[in-house]
């Protein structure tokens, strides 16, 4: 009796976790997006960026501690100013109400300046990504 009862727990254990999945949660889940910065240049001391997204965006904060950060908007969109000497890698977070929908999020560098505070003509040469 104890040993068929026994086997019925263990059935019904093992039916729980496979109906479980291995992919986890499938809803919404909210979490952080960093922004990541390719540059060519070594020089670069300021960068004004523009993001805008479907959900609202809330958290907007420098990525490395050595940069300074000015935002604003609200709602579903920013423009940040973010100073100090600049490189590639991580340059902002932001969290967002469901990081499954990174890929709908777009980041765009809008101007850029280097360490003699000279605008540089074009912001060509730069790329912002977005990761989980």
């Amino acid at each position: 009796m104890k040993r068929s009862l026994l086997s019925g727990v263990a059935l019904l254990a093992g039916m729980l976790v496979a109906a479980c999945g291995k992919d986890g949660p499938t809803g919404p889940v909210s979490g952080v997006i960093t922004v990541n910065l390719s540059t060519a240049n070594a020089d670069d001391r300021a960068v004004l960026v523009s993001v805008t997204g479907p959900e609202e965006i809330t958290g907007i904060e420098v990525a490395n501690p050595s940069y300074t950060l000015h935002s604003r908007g609200s709602g579903t969109a920013f423009k940040a100013a973010v100073f100090g000497k600049l490189g590639a890698g991580a340059l902002l977070r932001f969290t967002v109400p469901d990081v499954h929908r990174v890929g709908s999020y777009t980041a765009t560098v809008i101007q850029v300046s280097d360490a003699g505070n000279a605008v540089r003509a074009e912001p060509t040469g730069y790329t912002l990504t977005l990761a989980r």
